[in-house]
């Protein structure tokens, strides 16, 4: 004989549950009050509300299947401890993070392998050929691209709430997202603008600055249906239970802090340099200063032709 727990419409949301008892072919309802002590109701309800408009932004994405990221998955799936999903997300972590740091590693490695034309300069600053400018379309277009996502990496998902997290999210795997995207980005940067400079030929160009940009976009594209229903449906039937023994066990005698979870919270700390208004500032120098550069430095015997050919 299966019991039910469901929330019921008490107005003290939180701490009021109806259990329904199957009898015999039938259904009974009874409603459970799981009482407080009289000081700490109001304690609680100010602690459980207060993540509100949290909540209803996360229906709201996980509704609509956008805006969050295999590193923000992780995050919730480490913070409410459900193991299975946690070694499935883990694995697809780790196939973005090769992926993303190899991957992009592998087309820069290439190109600083490719043979070069005899006598080519690594700077030619003597006219402006039309694939100079096409080089320079190419750089402007991820440099202003990877530039609006490093400056407002900190506000992207999840990301956005981290001075005001749910305890259900884990502090040091949000960190460690914000920490791996960011050096991603850079990376990716760095990586396109050597693949570009140094492609072989037109069509070298194209392709690979391409890929890099479709590397970025992995972790975004690793969460799935599946993962937005699970964070929806968990929200619906067990949010409110699983905040109740949460607050119940911080309310314990002797409660601490995990040593990971502290890590975490320096690593949040550390993660907003990038909301720093001078590191906003050289981004977006280097963001306009990097195509220039590509325009008046680029080799026009990129394609394979020497000098004078």
């Amino acid at each position: 004989m299966a019991t039910e727990l469901v929330p019921s419409d008490n107005v003290h949301r939180g701490s009021s549950f109806d259990i329904n008892i199957p009898m015999y072919g039938s259904q009974k309802t009874v409603s459970l009050e799981i009482p407080l002590k009289a000081d700490l109701v109001d304690d609680y309800e100010a602690w459980f509300h207060g993540y509100n408009d949290i909540i209803d932004q996360i229906k709201e994405w996980a509704s609509a299947q956008e805006n969050l990221d295999v590193y923000q998955m992780n995050s919730f799936y480490a913070g409410i401890s459900n193991k299975r999903r946690q070694f499935v997300n883990y694995y697809k972590t780790a196939m973005v993070f090769f992926i993303q740091t190899a991957g992009a590693g592998y087309l820069a490695y290439n190109e600083f392998t490719t043979p070069s034309s005899d006598g080519a300069q690594l700077c030619n600053v003597k006219d402006f050929h039309w694939l100079s400018w096409m080089a320079f379309a190419f750089t402007g277009f991820i440099s202003l691209t990877l530039n609006d996502q490093l400056t407002e990496l900190n506000q992207q998902g999840i990301y956005r709430f981290k001075n005001n997290l749910p305890p259900f999210f884990n502090k040091f795997w949000l960190s460690s997202g914000i920490f791996i995207n960011t050096f991603v980005l850079a990376a990716s940067w760095v990586v396109s603008v050597i693949v570009i400079f140094l492609a072989t030929n037109p069509l070298d160009m194209i392709l690979n600055s391409i890929a890099v940009y479709f590397i970025i976009e992995l972790d975004d594209m690793m969460v799935n249906r599946i993962d937005y229903e699970f964070i929806d449906t968990w929200l619906d039937d067990e949010y409110e239970m699983w905040m109740r023994m949460k607050y119940e066990k911080r309310r314990k005698f002797g409660y601490e802090v995990s040593c990971i979870e502290k890590l975490g919270r320096c690593i949040l700390w550390c993660s907003s340099c990038t909301e720093n208004a001078v590191v906003k500032w050289i981004i977006r120098f280097l963001a306009l200063a990097t195509p220039i550069a590509v325009l008046i430095c680029f080799n026009q015997s990129f394609d394979g032709s020497s000098p004078g050919q």
